[in-house]
């Protein structure tokens, strides 16, 4: 009888630790969150793609051990003087990909890189066929 109590105890136990560790994980995510502003330039003038309304892919790291997994968190659009503001967690690496018209660039930042508020400059490089 006293063995079957104590497989109870540290049963109840490892459930408990395993939900308070899962939740404050949750809640740590969403409160982490930064906002950063991509902007998109072309890399032979160096100038803003104004109105050209470029796609901007953002990826997080989803897992893995060996081969890293990225999920796309979400496509956006940028507005008229070529930059976005995006939230993202700042803990996980994130893989960044614009691509507008005959152009695309993209750059990956690890965890812990980006800053609230950061600006972060992506160069297009333009592949058009003259």
């Amino acid at each position: 009888m006293q063995f079957k109590t104590l497989d109870f105890k540290k049963s109840v136990m490892l459930v408990f630790m395993l939900s308070s560790f899962f939740s404050c994980e949750i809640k740590s995510n969403l409160a982490n969150n930064i906002t950063i502003v991509i902007n998109s330039i072309d890399k032979t003038s160096k100038q803003p793609r104004i109105n050209m309304f470029d796609t901007v892919e953002i990826s997080e790291e989803n897992g893995g051990f060996l081969k890293k997994k990225f999920k796309v968190k979400g496509k956006y659009l940028t507005d008229s003087s070529g930059s976005v503001a995006v939230k993202i967690d700042p803990a996980k690496i994130c893989d960044i990909y614009v691509k507008g018209l005959s152009a695309s660039g993209g750059t990956m930042f690890m965890s812990g890189r980006l800053i609230d508020r950061q600006e972060v400059t992506i160069e297009l490089i333009s592949y058009k066929n003259d």
